[in-house]
């Protein structure tokens, strides 16, 4: 074969490539928006994974943002910047991991698309890892269209990249940024109420994670607080917990406290139970009949079933 042919071959492949991501990402945002409810219950989560999985920026834990305005929604963290890999991902479609998979975690897997349920079209701000320190990019992820404009889409994310600006002090810039211009807020309301119901057991299943505000449209705040992770060696096991206090509009209420039962230091399953302190010590608070009662870091949809009155979590090799 001639250098002109394999040139030509090459580009060939290449585009083959681009329009089968193309292709993906279109199918896969298309199953989650029109799966609309369980897509809803999920793309919190993915954003939460997403901002967890990548480590602390410094510290020991991330704090995360929700921002939900009558038009707009924003999450942003302060987790650690996105490498090149993280990036490849997003702007793919990800990786061979399936749309909704519980099997296997991943920065910027294929699950990730549901993130586009409240809106097929999102603003991303954030600091890339680069081998002299970070650079701060800006662009647009738009899956509203056929293949052709995902197609378009991605170069032009790509050519955004290309223009990202040395940043020196990063201090007061989150590490990511995601903007969704809402119409319909439904499907942000049903994943924020799934979002705070798993929270306290996300606290004894992530020890990264740290602070978490929400701002309502109307102003409204509500704060998670986490403490330290305390470790205590039992007879017949392991036990690790957290205090987690909760400040909604500068009302702070009675504290809770996740507790992480295992039966060796080292175990990678344990049982999460929540209590809530009241007048006369502390209660325990019993998962909702529906709530989730299997985690594998996060909580697994559908696993309500379970006959517990504490939630499982560990790496389990769930069948999607």
């Amino acid at each position: 074969m001639s250098q002109e042919a394999y040139d030509l071959f090459g580009k060939a492949i290449s585009e083959r490539h681009a329009r089968n991501e193309a292709r993906r990402i279109r199918i896969r945002v298309h199953e989650a928006r029109g799966n609309p409810h369980p897509a809803s219950v999920r793309w919190p989560i993915e954003l939460f994974q997403n901002a967890l999985d990548s480590g602390p920026r410094s510290g020991s834990t991330i704090t995360i943002r929700i921002l939900c305005e009558s038009s707009k929604l924003i999450f942003e963290h302060d987790g650690a910047p996105f490498t090149s890999d993280d990036l490849a991902a997003l702007l793919t479609g990800g990786s061979s991991k399936e749309f909704e998979s519980e099997v296997t975690t991943g920065r910027f897997g294929t699950g990730f698309l549901v993130t586009h349920v409240p809106a097929e079209r999102a603003t991303l701000r954030g600091l890339l890892k680069v081998s002299r320190g970070c650079e701060l990019f800006e662009l647009t992820l738009d899956r509203s269209g056929d293949e052709e404009a995902i197609l378009a889409n991605s170069r032009s994310c790509n050519e955004a990249i290309r223009h990202a600006t040395p940043v020196k002090d990063f201090a007061g810039i989150s590490s990511a940024r995601f903007e969704y211009p809402i119409a319909d807020n439904r499907a942000v309301i049903i994943g924020l109420e799934a979002l705070k119901q798993a929270l306290p057991y996300l606290y004894g299943a992530r020890r990264f994670l740290g602070k978490v505000e929400f701002t309502a449209a109307g102003g409204g705040t509500e704060t998670w607080f986490p403490g330290e992770v305390v470790e205590e060696a039992l007879e017949d096991g392991y036990v690790q917990y957290r205090t987690i206090n909760l400040v909604r509009d500068g009302d702070e209420f009675l504290p809770m406290r996740v507790y992480r039962f295992m039966t060796a230091e080292d175990s990678t399953a344990a049982a999460l139970v929540l209590v809530e302190e009241s007048g006369d010590g502390w209660e325990v608070l019993l998962p909702e009949n529906e709530e989730p009662k299997i985690y594998r870091e996060y909580p697994l949809r559908g696993s309500g079933f379970v006959p517990t009155n504490f939630v499982f979590d560990g790496k389990f090799d769930p069948d999607q």
